[in-house]
């Protein structure tokens, strides 16, 4: 038999055909954004009714692409809750008080707070509870929570500044404590440096913010002794 040309061989390498890139690139934006098995589940669900990639559309794979490229701001547009309390329990894990950062233990303590199976059946009504602990957590921890009128003057002052940009300032300033404490020398500069950016961090895209909280945050852990699971 002769080789098959050139041409046909790559037409029929994985690599090559278009739906794996796209489910591969998924993958690694989950993977970038510390999104476990169930948190990804959650997120196909939401966009197709499936918690399946297989099960997705070309075109449904092309929408959950551009929504975790995106930050994930139209995938939470329905239910911003689920990711606020998400990022909270995030933040306490990489400011060390928690060691178990995936769903499974999440929903552990949204059982204990109210009771209810999981996070996916947390609704308005009680995702306050849930969302008060977590921040008197991070408050324990030395997170300095913004008050409503530190949000407004920054509002004013910044073009597009938000509570969401508040918030994470408020978790970059004492990762930048402690790490200064222990682990290295201006962290916040390191940390700009990291992300690739020249202003000020009340400047920083909600998005840079996560990637440095996320450099900050993984360098604290290393010289943090393992901490007992936070309990509500």
């Amino acid at each position: 038999m002769t080789a098959p040309s050139r041409s046909t061989s790559a037409a029929r390498s994985p690599g090559s055909d278009p739906r794996t890139r796209k489910i591969r690139a998924i993958m690694a934006a989950c993977n970038r954004l510390g999104l476990d098995e169930e948190a990804r589940r959650d997120r196909i669900e939401q966009i197709s009714g499936q918690r399946s990639l297989t099960r997705l559309t070309d075109a449904q794979l092309g929408k959950l692409l551009d929504g975790l490229n995106g930050g994930w701001k139209a995938g939470r547009a329905d239910r911003p809750h689920l990711g606020k309390i998400r990022a909270l329990w995030w933040t306490l894990y990489w400011l060390g008080e928690i060691d178990e950062p995936g769903d499974a233990a999440l929903n552990a303590f949204v059982k204990r707070q109210t009771g209810l199976a999981s996070l996916r059946f947390v609704d308005h009504r009680h995702s306050h509870s849930v969302i008060e602990a977590l921040k008197a957590i991070a408050t324990r921890a030395g997170v300095l929570w913004p008050t409503d009128a530190d949000v407004r003057a920054l509002e004013g002052s910044i073009p597009g500044f938000s509570q969401a940009h508040a918030d994470r300032v408020a978790v970059l300033q004492r990762l930048d404590r402690l790490c200064a404490d222990k682990v290295m020398v201006f962290p916040i500069e390191l940390a700009r440096r990291e992300i690739g950016s020249r202003a000020n961090m009340h400047h920083w895209s909600e998005r840079e913010m996560d990637e440095a909280i996320r450099f900050l945050g993984q360098r604290w852990r290393a010289k943090k002794p393992r901490s007992a699971q936070a309990e509500g």
